[in-house]
């Protein structure tokens, strides 16, 4: 009997410790559970006040970029020509300025590419904070007149790019040198144009004359290369177009030409570092 209330005594403490045991993990199961559902449910907070603040932030960045473009947006105030690649860039992204004209667009006389004027000014270009997306599309055709230009269609290698700002140098260097008839310069510019705006009727189209060169003798027609020089301004202003004066500026930053010249037509790099200079301050000025 005594043998008989011990087993059970025993059976009893083990049933008790058994059920204890199982509460015990059922409390544990319980709290890891429930612990569980309320860092899901703290992790779900969480995740949502994020996603939340990062829509916010979308939202001040689209307000921020929406300031910038009416800050630079055109509205009939004086604006510089990096007023515009700013507008360009917010709008678009990337901002393509090219150049067209003969071997002095093409930098020779440069003791290296470097040198070149437009190499200078997109280099300058591109360090401005927001602007390092502008793309510079070369387009220099050594020893061509306007009426060669015409006659291979080169104004259509410069469409084809669809550049936003267009730097035209007017090529009467050589035009002079080979005697095409101020009439004809004329015409050919205007046919020029003409196609660049049909193509690309929001490019902004910038006339460049080229620079002075040491002599200036009639040619078989009887005129000179100022005159020339002179037909290059009067296109520019007949179509409203921008022009910068490189020939002037440049005789009035060294009286002595021939000391930024090469060889008494194309610049070296002394000359060319004042055709950037004059870019640099047309680019910035307002107007």
């Amino acid at each position: 009997m005594v043998g008989g209330k011990k087993i059970r005594h025993a059976l009893k403490v083990t049933t008790t410790f058994f059920s204890i045991s199982v509460f015990s993990c059922g409390m544990i199961v319980g709290v890891l559970y429930y612990g569980q559902k309320h860092l899901e449910a703290l992790g779900a907070i969480q995740a949502k006040e994020a996603k939340s603040a990062w829509e916010q932030e979308l939202i001040r960045r689209e307000e921020r970029k929406i300031a910038e473009i009416n800050k630079y947006k055109p509205n009939g105030n004086p604006r510089s020509v990096i007023d515009d690649l700013y507008y360009l860039t917010l709008t678009k992204g990337e901002v393509k300025i090219a150049t067209f004209g003969s071997s002095v667009t093409n930098g020779d006389g440069a003791s290296s590419s470097e040198y070149k004027w437009a190499n200078l000014l997109i280099r300058y270009i591109q360090g401005i904070d927001g602007l390092r997306n502008t793309v510079l599309l070369s387009n220099g055709f050594p020893g061509h007149s306007t009426e060669m230009v015409m006659l291979q269609n080169y104004v259509n290698h410069v469409i084809a790019d669809k550049p936003d700002i267009i730097l035209l140098e007017t090529f009467v260097l050589n035009d002079h040198g080979q005697s095409i008839p101020l009439k004809k310069t004329r015409e050919n510019l205007e046919t020029m144009l003409q196609k660049i705006k049909e193509a690309l009727p929001q490019a902004k189209v910038i006339v460049l004359s080229p620079n002075p060169k040491k002599d200036d003798t009639k040619n078989s027609t009887g005129a000179y290369y100022k005159d020339y020089v002179a037909l290059s301004e009067e296109f520019a202003a007949a179509n409203q177009l921008d022009y910068i004066d490189i020939y002037s500026r440049m005789k009035e930053a060294n009286s002595n030409v021939n000391a930024l010249l090469t060889d008494g037509v194309h610049p070296n790099d002394v000359g060319y570092k004042v055709w950037f200079d004059i870019m640099k301050a047309y680019f910035e000025q307002k107007k």
